[in-house]
């Protein structure tokens, strides 16, 4: 017990030394040395003239599409192999042939016919020539009609037309026997076989052209403020010529296609309250295209509209934003909170367009809720908005 007793001594003391080196001059108040109380990463703001993109997806539609449909019936004697589903087709090319002896005989009744009523109505037209010089032999007062087989006449003149117009009709029903193809195109669905027995207007197959394809494209309210669109109202003005769309397949492989904007919809969709617009392809299937995988009907596709530039503006993360109003910079190494206004957002930036300035040191690190004035230390400041800057590019 004796033996401890210096070493208690000792203990003692060197706290009393501790507490001397803690305490202020009046030695009633405990310092604690200031250290930052939380480690952020920030980076420096650049203002910048941004270019959004704006995004929408749709699915791919024909300009023209229609079925193939027989205007008369009989036995199909002919199909063209190019009308199974995936063929392309020339204007004009044979699709479909129908039995033709019917409507040949047809033709040659009706042409018998013709040549009959007319046959009747040059004679008439000679009789009436002859009547009409026998009054005047003698008589001098001008003949009426019955004088003149004006009615006899008139109703051989009828009979002509009547004949002549069954004819052109059976030559008519003759050439639908032969179903040709009204546009180049590419064929959806076929639905007859050689031998079948079709009826007058049954479908036989599905069609669209292969000079364009359309795209409908829903645009959200908020983005319509930055994409120059043609409007529906203005008939009497002149086209612009709009930003080309970027369109993108991922059928496969990620491939590009240059769109035109084509027109605005004149009503707002009732199901999604939104407005869209119809873009168009121009020859998708042409030379300029060669290599890329054909873009399917109904295939989802998304389009990248290149909006109106902003001015002078700050492209930051969409998660340094908190609560839609203000942000977090570092002054003299203290936590302020700054108010902003967002003109424009996508999923990932958010467009400040007034609130910063250049140089603004903007915490990137996700905060939550926290008073300002908290002293932080910048754990990293060489992060910059360059990933952000490539939004500018279709």
């Amino acid at each position: 017990m004796k033996d401890s007793f210096p070493l208690v001594l000792i203990t003692l003391f060197s706290l009393f030394i501790a507490m001397y080196w803690l305490t202020d001059s009046q030695g009633d108040e405990l310092v604690v040395p200031k250290t930052p109380q939380i480690n952020v990463i920030a980076s420096p703001i650049k203002l910048q003239d941004y270019t959004p993109v704006i995004e929408s997806y749709g699915r791919v539609q024909a300009r023209s599409q229609g079925n193939v449909v027989s205007q008369v019936g009989g036995e199909v004697t002919f199909v063209s192999a190019n009308l199974r589903a995936g063929g392309f087709f020339a204007k004009g090319e044979l699709l479909i042939a129908i039995d033709k002896r019917d409507y040949l005989a047809d033709v040659s009744a009706a042409q018998a016919g013709y040549l009959d009523a007319k046959q009747k109505y040059l004679q008439e037209k000679a009789k009436a020539k002859q009547a009409t010089s026998d009054w005047f032999i003698d008589n001098t007062e001008q003949p009426n009609e019955l004088v003149t087989r004006g009615p006899q006449l008139a109703s051989a003149e009828a009979k002509l037309r009547s004949a002549e117009a069954g004819l052109k009709k059976a030559e008519l029903n003759l050439a639908r026997t032969d179903i040709l193809a009204p546009y180049d195109g590419h064929t959806l669905q076929k639905g007859v076989s050689i031998g079948q027995v079709v009826g007058k207007n049954a479908v036989l197959g599905q069609i669209y052209a292969i000079d364009a394809l359309e795209i409908r494209l829903p645009l959200k309210n908020e983005d319509l403020n930055f994409i120059d669109l043609p409007d529906a109202n203005k008939r009497n003005e002149a086209q612009t010529n709009y930003a080309p769309v970027s369109i993108v397949s991922t059928l496969g492989k990620d491939e590009k296609w240059q769109a035109d904007l084509l027109r605005t919809e004149g009503a707002i969709d009732q199901a999604s309250q939104q407005l869209h617009v119809i873009v168009q392809i121009p020859e998708p299937f042409g030379v300029k295209n060669k290599g890329k995988r054909s873009l399917k009907i109904g295939q989802y596709v998304t389009a990248k509209f290149k909006g109106i530039e902003l001015k002078n503006v700050a492209v930051v993360p969409n998660k340094v934003i908190y609560q839609d109003a203000y942000v977090y910079v570092i002054e003299n190494r203290l936590l302020v909170r700054k108010p902003i206004n967002i003109g424009w957002r996508n999923q990932e930036y958010a467009v400040v367009v007034s609130g910063l300035i250049n140089n603004d040191m903007l915490v990137t690190t996700s905060l939550g809720d926290i008073e300002e004035g908290v002293e932080v230390n910048i754990f990293n400041a060489d992060i910059t908005q360059a990933k952000a800057a490539k939004g500018t590019a279709l």
